[in-house]
């Protein structure tokens, strides 16, 4: 298990004020909010001084013939809803937010900033697309105060950075998705990436035959010759049959055998959060049935690949390892263990694209959303 930081450790040792925590972490982002809505509205349009003067959209922009650049999709079929479903359940919206355009717009002398590389207009409003349109707020580079002196870059480029770009399941659902359209830009265009690249950023990066292309952006503060914004194909957390059907193309063939043979698979979670409290007990009545526990990080990218593809069963907590339910045959059977305090759809919306059977069992849960799974409520949800 990897190690906890001491940053880690004193945010845990927070959450566990409860209460106290959440009423101070809603203050304070109720005065951070004030504070940066009072700079945009009173500062001056500076270049490298002050936040971002609000934002523009880049599809209407498009639309009104104001931007060069290609509709592809104006909307997609997306699965429906079921009643009863953890989407509903959330309150997030994810069953929602279609039609979702998929397009590409090309800007001249571009001006991207930040981490993330979030572009900016002449007027200095952010892509409401590249924001996600209403996740503006949890921005960093959106409420950026002070930039460094511009760096040019010459050519053509196009970018996949994203907030949460290191997290698996926001690089293959949010960031490679916005790559099926390459084939319409310049073949020249290089891309911007993740300064820090791990095993699995790197493998399906050369899997698209992009490695010599890809780059980390050299500062936060960039002035591109030619840049072709690529949209994201969906709301972040909901997922797209566009999407979907790009990546199971693109990487379902570069599946491997794992080193063991399985077709229920329980998936153990590291970390100090969303842990479960009875595992020892949830694994002896799982391996009582047939199942193996695995341990995703032990196994290379094309190995989890093959592990899923095979599968007809699988179970775990809420976690970046059913990302890998893109893989799955239809017909599958998840099984999703939740805490009552951290739901979130993005599973569901993802196996409803596959045509993966998906269950969930919200449990209680301690301030670090660890949960005691009730072992006979788990036995009615999993098949035979």
């Amino acid at each position: 298990m990897a190690a906890v930081t001491f940053k880690q450790k004193v945010l845990d040792g927070c959450k566990r004020l409860g209460p106290l925590y959440r009423g101070a972490r809603n203050v304070r982002r109720q005065a951070r909010r004030i504070f940066y809505a009072a700079l945009r509205r009173y500062l001056p349009a500076w270049p490298r001084l002050g936040p971002a003067k609000g934002m523009f959209s880049a599809y209407a922009e498009l639309c009104a013939g104001n931007l060069p650049g290609e509709v592809l999709l104006p909307g997609q079929s997306v699965p429906p809803v079921a009643a009863g479903s953890l989407r509903l359940r959330v309150r997030l919206g994810q069953e929602g937010h279609q039609p979702w355009p998929v397009f590409w717009t090309r800007h001249a002398n571009a001006r991207l900033i930040g981490d993330t590389a979030l572009l900016l207009d002449d007027r200095k409003r952010a892509c409401a697309e590249a924001l996600y349109q209403i996740h503006q707020d949890g921005s960093a580079d959106y409420h950026t105060l002070w930039l460094p002196p511009p760096q040019r870059l010459a050519g053509n480029w196009t970018s996949i950075r994203y907030r949460w770009d290191a997290n698996y399941y926001h690089w293959l659902t949010d960031c490679l998705p916005r790559l099926a359209l390459l084939d319409r830009l310049p073949p020249d265009t290089k891309i911007l990436v993740p300064a820090r690249l791990h095993p699995f950023h790197r493998e399906t990066l050369e899997w698209l035959g992009l490695a010599d292309r890809v780059q980390a952006a050299p500062g936060r503060h960039l002035l591109v010759e030619n840049y072709f914004f690529s949209a994201p194909t969906a709301m972040t957390g909901c997922s797209n049959p566009y999407a979907v059907n790009f990546l199971r193309g693109r990487f379902l063939p570069r599946a491997a055998a794992p080193p063991f043979a399985a077709e229920k698979i329980y998936i153990r979670r590291r970390g100090t959060t969303r842990g479960l409290q009875n595992e020892p007990a949830v694994l002896a009545f799982l391996a009582a049935r047939g199942w193996q526990a695995v341990e995703l990080e032990t196994l290379t990218l094309a190995q989890q690949i093959g592990l899923f593809a095979n599968a007809r069963a699988v179970c775990g907590l809420h976690g970046a390892g059913f990302t890998n339910l893109l893989w799955c045959r239809p017909g599958c059977v998840a099984v999703e263990l939740l805490a009552d305090n951290f739901l979130n759809g993005c599973y569901e919306s993802l196996a409803s694209c596959v045509a993966v059977e998906h269950r969930f069992l919200i449990q209680p849960a301690d301030e670090l959303q660890r949960i005691r799974v009730d072992i006979k409520q788990l036995a009615r949800l999993l098949p035979d």
